[in-house]
């Protein structure tokens, strides 16, 4: 089903750059300039790369290069947007990483000072895995319990 979900995807960012691009073809006939020619070329290059780019995210594993790419430039709105310790909020950011994208479960977490409680739908188990790999990783804050609680 996703994988007809990014095909439709794909079309739809491909036939957008061809009617962009034939909107914008009498415009480069109306004037003599070189760069509107250029923007009327680059135009469905652009979103048939955008498009063919699409479909290879979930086929190929480009898909987990957006995603890091995504996942830096949360970091870097972070840093730069909110004030307050960059190591902290470079952490929680990794923690809520793992929760949404890794685990992709619904989640709390209880901050105290540096300590933080994790509570989310996951068994023992996979919470002492999460909390040792988390604890391994992290800067400034510490996993003290990953708490169990009742799915949605």
């Amino acid at each position: 089903m996703t994988r007809l979900f990014n095909l439709i995807i794909e079309f739809i960012i491909i036939i957008t750059g061809i009617i962009t691009t034939l909107i914008l073809y009498p415009l480069f006939l109306s004037t003599s300039n070189g760069a509107i020619f250029i923007v009327v070329i680059l135009i469905p290059l652009l979103f048939g790369i955008a498009g063919i780019g699409w479909i290879l995210g979930g086929w190929v594993g480009v898909g987990a290069a957006i995603e890091e790419l995504g996942l830096r430039f949360r970091i870097w709105l972070l840093m730069h947007l909110l004030y307050g310790d960059r190591e902290f909020l470079i952490d929680l950011l990794l923690i809520q990483y793992m929760l949404m994208n890794v685990y992709r479960v619904p989640h709390e977490l209880a901050i105290n000072g540096r300590e933080v409680t994790i509570k989310a739908p996951l068994s023992k188990d996979a919470g002492i895995r999460l909390m040792n790999y988390l604890n391994q990783r992290l800067n400034k804050l510490i996993i003290i319990d990953v708490e169990s609680m009742e799915k949605p």
